[in-house]
């Protein structure tokens, strides 16, 4: 990759990124089950699914995502960072906390709902969404069945390294935090819960989830890329005289695409929910650069993101972002508009 090009791609990746720096010892363990990947990305142009000929596996991670939370959490609660994690615990899993208790293995799968449905096809008689019209953002909950005498729940989420491992924080705390009631149904605590829980992801990767998308939806070089959240965008194109829309949502993206906005096509990128969270923002502007034919002339990023510093553990701040036209030798320039240190946060939430 080009000197230019990877420095483009590092800085509006941090733009963009709320992550957490690597914690070491990190072991990963043997893919559970296959599936092929033209089958579960159905709808995709013939062209593509051509060249999607590897197969698709959920590899184990369990060990190495539950270590780095339980790290992380001892980390927080050193530094007194862990009373906003109570609230996002309790917002996330509060209402559906018997049956997260009652559950026989709480497992996390990180990738694309039909890629993980056609996974456990022959594992679970059923799965069942806790609600009929779940968001498809960061996660959705189901309880999945083998017999009658007891049920799994399977939360599918963002194939990310940091969705898994949130999603496991916040797990945790839901006992660090739950009441006497709760304590005396659960008999054995944290201790007994922990080892109910799994976590697999997808070797599918976010960048090809991306690419995959506008493949599928015909979207092709756009002049002008806006990422954040959707309202803003709209809103900011609204005022400039463009027209609606074409909208298109999957659990990978979530874009409103303009052909044809003053003469420019336009592309815009909803963070709404999380659905570009921390690492998967790098991975789609990778994958903005490659599966165009050119790239943007311009990026925008709306809105404040942040970053972990990982030599000093400070969380960055960043509040717009934007990639200047191509110079006459076609290599782009980027530039951060504006920067400041953020004066709070534990991570990832």
């Amino acid at each position: 990759m080009k000197p230019r090009l990877a420095t483009l791609l590092a800085l509006i990746s941090a733009a963009i990124y709320l992550g957490c720096s690597a914690i070491p010892g990190h072991q990963f363990i043997g893919s559970p089950r296959e599936i092929d990947s033209g089958k579960a990305f159905q709808g995709i142009d013939n062209r593509l699914a051509a060249t999607q000929q590897s197969r698709i596996w959920f590899e184990d991670h369990t060990r190495e995502i539950v270590g780095d939370a339980l790290t992380m959490i001892k980390r927080n609660e050193r530094d007194g960072a862990s009373l906003d994690q109570q609230w996002y615990a309790f917002r996330r899993f509060g209402e559906n906390l018997e049956q997260i208790l009652r559950a026989r293995e709480v497992r996390f799968y990180g990738g694309r709902e039909a890629d993980v449905r056609l996974a456990l096809a022959g594992e679970y008689g059923s799965m069942i969404p806790f609600e009929a019209d779940q968001d498809p953002g960061e996660i959705r909950l189901f309880t999945a069945h083998r017999d009658r005498d007891g049920f799994d729940l399977v939360i599918i989420g963002q194939n990310g390294r940091e969705v898994a491992l949130k999603t496991v924080i916040r797990l945790v705390y839901l006992f660090k935090f739950s009441d006497e009631e709760i304590k005396q149904k659960f008999v054995g605590g944290l201790d007994t819960f922990l080892p109910k829980v799994k976590v697999f992801l997808s070797s599918f990767p976010p960048r090809q989830e991306f690419i995959s998308f506008f493949h599928q939806h015909r979207i092709a070089d756009p002049d002008a890329v806006l990422i954040g959240f959707q309202g803003d965008t709209r809103s900011y194109l609204k005022e400039a005289g463009i027209g609606d829309p074409e909208r298109y949502s999957t659990d990978s993206l979530r874009i409103n695409w303009y052909p044809n906005a003053n003469g420019k096509k336009t592309l815009l990128v909803s963070i709404n929910g999380n659905r570009i969270y921390a690492s998967r923002a790098g991975d789609l502007i990778e994958a903005i650069f490659e599966a165009f034919r050119a790239p943007p002339q311009t990026i925008v990023f709306f809105g404040s993101a942040g970053a972990i510093e990982v030599a000093s553990g400070t969380i960055t701040t960043v509040g717009s972002a934007a990639a200047p036209p191509a110079d006459a030798e076609g290599r782009s320039r980027r530039r951060i508009a504006s920067a400041r240190d953020g004066p709070e946060g534990s991570c990832p939430r």
